[in-house]
């Protein structure tokens, strides 16, 4: 399922109760990281951006930079095994 992230969901709607987590790894992922952002503050629900790697932009722009995959594997299994 998928919805745009440019108009906030009915009310009644499942996704309503939605929050995001995005990873991106490259400089093309900024865009993202800040729709991301923007759809947050727009909807009053929860977002986490990631930066994996070394790439200064996407990590400025992220709410947590991570070096590599192997440690944003590590978090994900640990939020998931909450």
């Amino acid at each position: 399922m998928s919805t745009s992230l440019s108009h906030p969901p009915h009310a009644d709607s499942p996704i309503r109760r939605a929050a995001v987590l995005f990873a991106g790894d490259d400089l093309g992922d900024v865009p993202a990281v800040r729709r991301v952002r923007s759809w947050a503050v727009a909807s009053g629900r929860p977002a986490v951006t990631i930066a994996v790697g070394g790439v200064e932009e996407l990590r400025e722009e992220t709410t947590i930079a991570l070096q590599s995959p192997a440690e944003l594997a590590s978090l994900l299994a640990e939020l998931t095994a909450r």
